[in-house]
């Protein structure tokens, strides 16, 4: 566009998605000038000459990202999350996100409700506040049985999802540190399982 001295005016803001306008910066200047002067948009500068080139500048908008802890089927407790919210700046990297935890399952990650993990590198593209949902699995747990000969008869394994005690005979429960007492038909003691 084109001013005089009398009439000069810096162009209205325009629209940018997830963006806020800022301001207008001088990026290529004669006359006087100043290049790296800013301006605000739709002001006038009477007084000023010579061609003039001015850039846009914006700043990212900020929203919410809300972590939902979608608590397992087969959870004995609510997950604990330190945090529920964080603010996001459009455009940008998430950072840090919150760990949260449940007995019984290993956290496996944030994800969208399309099924995509986010990280803290992810770049937050959402024009608006958004909601990502913890994904977990069971902890496979070994179970020993025995039948108390001091040797073990079977293993196998089981989560929190889908436990069961085997049947048999009833049988004098231990008292060795680390079995799991109960009356049942088989000692049980419960062992992380080894990946």
């Amino acid at each position: 566009s084109q001013f005089t001295i009398e009439n000069g005016r810096t162009p209205a803001a325009s629209a940018l998605s997830g963006y806020a306008f800022s301001h207008w910066e001088v990026v290529a200047a004669s006359g006087n000038w100043v290049v790296g002067e800013t301006l605000p948009a739709d002001t006038a500068f009477a007084g000023k000459y010579g061609d003039v080139t001015l850039k846009a500048v914006w700043a990212s908008n900020e929203y919410k990202l809300y972590f939902n802890t979608n608590k397992p089927a087969g959870a004995i407790t609510d997950p604990e999350c330190e945090v529920l919210v964080i603010d996001v700046l459009f455009s940008n990297k998430l950072g840090t996100l919150p760990v949260p935890s449940v007995i019984g399952y290993e956290f496996e990650g944030w994800f969208t409700d399309a099924d995509a993990q986010v990280t803290a590198d992810t770049i937050y593209n959402t024009v608006g506040d958004t909601t990502v949902y913890a994904k977990w699995s069971p902890v496979v747990y070994n179970l020993v049985t025995d039948e108390n000969t001091g040797e073990a008869i079977a293993d196998s394994t089981y989560t929190i999802e889908n436990g069961q005690i085997p049947s048999g005979g009833a049988k004098t429960i231990s008292s060795n540190p680390g079995i799991l007492f109960f009356r049942a038909s088989f000692l049980l003691a419960v062992l992380p399982s080894q990946s």
